[in-house]
């Protein structure tokens, strides 16, 4: 009978460890399970965050490239939500860039920034987002009204550039032209760009230095009804700007000089004018 009582007593002490042992086992795999969560919570918003500028910087790239040089990206004030795979990511999108001047040569070269305001909207599945919609704030003031693709906010045909810079080639037959930028810097306009480039504003050979930060070459489409303007000496022996032909202007590329200034509406270049150089 003794014997009994003490087999009970042992079975029910190893029934008790038993069951301990597996609320431990349980609660630590909650933990781990909750742990994960967290984890992984606070590593995809840096993941998302990184592709949703990756995806950005191409599509803008791509729509500005053609007319700005020094172009990068930064995205701050960044917020996201995820639930059951679908993401939405609220922040605001800065593009940096080296303004081409347009007609205003003052701000050539000078380092200029555009914001946008942005929703991204997509599905985030094992660590990959994709994209379906990316919409701009278009709210002067108050709560955001996130209702304008940002693709309607890239350059079309009622955009137009002048840009300076070297010709390379002009393709008559196939009516193509291949034109890298450049900046003309002042000490007056542009000191603190020359500093950080380490040149002297106290000398300035003409007074102006020639900035070519990144030397790429883009090829673009010329008009049909392209206009050209070379160099030509008049009797006075003065030298005036003087309409002509694309192929004379192929023919004669950089005799005269070698910077030109060109007119690009929608990628396509308009007008071509040789750049008087003191």
């Amino acid at each position: 009978m003794k014997l009994r009582k003490n087999l009970l007593t042992a079975l029910f002490i190893v029934l008790c460890l038993m069951l301990v042992s597996c609320h431990k086992t349980v609660v630590d795999e909650e933990k781990n399970n909750q742990s994960e969560t967290i984890s992984e919570t606070e590593g995809s918003e840096e993941i998302l965050k990184h592709q949703i500028q990756s995806y950005l910087s191409e599509i803008f790239d791509e729509a500005y490239q053609p007319y700005y040089e020094g172009i990068y990206y930064e995205i701050s004030d960044y917020k996201q939500e995820i639930e059951e795979n679908e993401f939405s990511s609220e922040f605001l999108f800065t593009m940096w860039h080296l303004d081409s001047g347009g007609d205003i040569s003052s701000e050539q070269g000078k380092k200029t920034r555009a914001n946008f305001r942005l929703m991204v909207k997509g599905t985030y599945i094992g660590g990959q987002s994709a994209i379906d919609s990316v919409m701009m704030d278009v709210s002067p003031v108050g709560e955001p009204n996130y209702s304008v693709p940002i693709e309607e906010c890239f350059p079309d045909e009622n955009a137009v550039l002048s840009l300076v810079g070297y010709i390379s080639r002009i393709d008559t037959a196939d009516r193509k032209l291949v034109f890298d930028k450049l900046f003309f810097l002042t000490s007056f306009e542009n000191e603190e760009l020359l500093n950080q480039l380490g040149v002297s504003t106290e000398y300035l050979p003409n007074g102006y230095y020639l900035y070519n930060p990144e030397e790429r070459f883009f090829e673009y489409e010329i008009s049909e009804e392209v206009v050209c303007r070379r160099f030509e000496m008049h009797e006075d022996r003065s030298w005036l700007l003087t309409q002509t032909t694309l192929s004379t202007m192929a023919e004669a590329l950089n005799t005269n000089t070698p910077l030109y200034d060109i007119t690009v509406k929608n990628g396509v270049v308009t007008t071509i004018s040789e750049r008087y150089i003191p």
